[in-house]
């Protein structure tokens, strides 16, 4: 832990979980459409905010993703990130896709209340097809506590449920999402949906679908709090 981090390991703490459908490749549009649902969170009092697994994507389960990508710590998306936890004064937390040279992540990054980019968590068993795997920073120190991150299919690996345990980890995020077909950009099809329910139905898997993100805890209680949307609201 940085020598100036401080985990105060309270009790109780007040989480709020935006479930919003994005739209593919429509970065600024998503972030708007979640701004008024975030503002809500907070005035309600939730301290920690978190959306879906590539939230301002989209999840698109193809290379056509690659064209959103964002560099680290650059881009609309962390601008927009940085910028609402710092007016709101919370923990805000969304999935991206980030790039580095040639290589593209699934990442889940969480900003503080200063506005300042507090820790990312890479997806371990991210699609292979799309983005490289092996980054797998998953736990993030804040004043509210040590936060461990699993995306999607993370959660269904013991060597993650094993890293939270190893590292006394306060709350686990465990952002998830689904794709949503966009026939008229080509974003996603048919086949790119039928290949992912294939590989489900032949892992032993549970799928909550399009849910947004789920959290628990085993060293504090949270007061849950739910935003949900539709693409139209």
């Amino acid at each position: 832990m940085p020598a100036h981090a401080t985990r105060d390991r309270r009790p109780t703490i007040t989480l709020g979980a935006v479930q919003v459908q994005s739209q593919p490749g429509a970065v600024e549009a998503n972030c708007a459409h979640a701004t008024p649902l975030i503002e809500k969170a907070a005035a309600q009092g939730a301290e920690l905010v978190v959306l879906p697994e590539l939230f301002a994507s989209g999840y698109i389960p193809n290379p056509a993703i690659w064209s959103v990508a964002e560099p680290c710590e650059q881009g609309p998306m962390r601008q927009w990130l940085a910028a609402t936890a710092q007016r709101l004064g919370i923990y805000l937390g969304a999935g991206s896709v980030e790039c580095d040279g040639p290589d593209f992540f699934n990442v889940f990054v969480l900003a503080d209340p200063h506005g300042q980019i507090a820790g990312r968590a890479y997806k371990t068993d991210a699609e292979a097809n799309v983005f490289r795997r092996g980054r797998n920073e998953h736990v993030i120190d804040t004043a509210l506590g040590r936060i461990g991150i699993g995306i999607c299919a993370d959660n269904q690996l013991v060597a993650q449920l094993q890293l939270m345990h190893d590292n006394d980890v306060d709350l686990v995020l465990m952002p998830h999402a689904w794709p949503t077909p966009a026939r008229a950009g080509g974003h996603v099809t048919a086949d790119d949906i039928a290949t992912l329910q294939s590989r489900m139905i032949e892992l032993p898997a549970s799928t909550p679908g399009r849910s947004g993100c789920r959290s628990c805890s085993s060293t504090k209680s949270v007061r849950w709090h739910q935003w949900a949307a539709s693409s139209a609201g």
